[in-house]
């Protein structure tokens, strides 16, 4: 840490500078327990001169502030801080390091979540699409297919009224903005089938908040009578029991809709480097950890929540 602080010069390079310093720092006391005396979460039989935390927080910053390019990442440290350059592993052991280590970011937001919420019994439901290339190219794609149960696949964007074939990310967060719970599924899964795996673990007796993709009676039924928690949905025109909707729900519902833009603006999410869905995978892991990283900053700091652009000013 004193070895990269050394380099990473706040006049030069001041967002990375002060976005990796505050991730570093969170990421020592939520690992406190789990990290050996060198900061590495796994044992190595050469150690390696980056610890896993370095790595960690390093990933996480840069996908704070729209750095998503390793390629890039290098090229601007190795120009700016030969040092440094040789203190770091390769880019190829980084993006390996990195990958191993997605568990762990996951840990990371997931704790951090927590650390800024009191229960709440009201969540927002909703998913948005992660094109990889479009329809017309999906019969030539040759990338993200060693694993044949995330194999890209072709969905609809009833926002965009077209065809994508790619991912959806599913999230539940609260009011608040947080994330309570993300799920990372292939582009024809519809929402509805996700309702239950993202509440697991939510709290009982709770309200969410969803579009009108998560009208099901069977669905919203089942998960009433497993868990107690009412799903509320705006109606259809043609819908014979209409549910309860005012202007409340709507207003709430905003949130997330925020949230996705937000994602989109500066997390960049829907911009792919990745061959691999391992990869591709951790990137959007790292990118949300990002996100509740910069939220957290704020709370700490008593700034508007998710105002997070400005976390580091």
């Amino acid at each position: 840490m004193k070895q990269l602080e050394l380099f990473l010069h706040e006049a030069d390079m001041p967002d990375l500078y002060l976005t990796f310093k505050n991730v570093h720092k969170l990421s020592r006391q939520i690992f406190a327990l789990e990290v050996d005396d060198r900061n590495n979460f796994y044992r190595y039989s050469r150690q390696p001169k980056c610890s896993d935390l370095v790595i960690l927080s390093l990933a996480v910053s840069a996908e704070a502030i729209g750095l998503d390019s390793e390629n890039f990442l290098y090229a601007k440290i190795k120009s700016s801080y030969p040092q440094l350059f040789e203190m770091l592993p390769d880019r190829t052991n980084y993006n390996r390091r990195k990958r191993k280590l997605k568990e762990m970011i996951e840990l990371l937001s997931s704790r951090l979540a927590k650390s800024m919420n009191t229960p709440n019994d009201m969540g927002i439901i909703d998913s948005m699409p992660l094109p990889v290339c479009r329809k017309a190219r999906s019969s030539r794609l040759k990338i993200l297919k060693e694993d044949m149960d995330m194999v890209p696949k072709t969905g609809y964007s009833p926002i965009d009224k077209t065809y994508f074939h790619g991912y959806k990310l599913h999230c539940l967060i609260y009011p608040s903005g947080v994330i309570v719970n993300y799920c990372l599924t292939q582009g024809n899964v519809h929402d509805i089938h996700m309702m239950k795996p993202l509440t697991e673990g939510f709290l009982n007796h709770s309200t969410l908040i969803g579009d009108k993709g998560y009208i099901g009676r069977n669905a919203q039924l089942e998960l009433f009578q497993s868990s107690n928690i009412k799903v509320v949905t705006p109606p259809r025109k043609n819908q014979i029991i209409r549910p309860q909707w005012d202007w409340q729900y709507s207003k709430t519902r905003k949130r997330i809709e925020t949230v996705f833009s937000q994602f989109c603006d500066q997390f960049l999410i829907k911009r792919n480097y990745a061959r691999k869905f391992e990869g591709y995978a951790t990137r959007i892991t790292a990118k949300l950890c990002a996100f509740t990283a910069l939220q957290y900053i704020n709370f700490l700091n008593n700034k508007p929540l998710n105002q997070v652009k400005y976390a580091m000013a």
